[in-house]
């Protein structure tokens, strides 16, 4: 949809006004496929990736409509 990975993270992360950036959307996408078979809620992930959760549910919200 952007092109390459690089531009795909940065583009999330100005949607969602992620301030760590390209470099956050991507710990974020790495931390959910570790934990692919585990129910992991917005709280829980936002905890192990150390971001707050609303920020983490926007960033969420604009990979599911990418």
């Amino acid at each position: 949809m952007f092109g390459n990975s690089e531009t795909f993270f940065t583009k999330i992360a100005e949607r969602s006004r992620l301030n760590e950036g390209a470099r956050g959307v991507y710990r974020i996408i790495l931390e959910m496929f570790r934990r692919q078979n585990l129910k992991v809620t917005n709280k829980e992930l936002a905890k192990i990736v150390r971001i707050p959760v609303p920020v983490l549910s926007a960033v969420r919200g604009e990979l599911l409509k990418a």
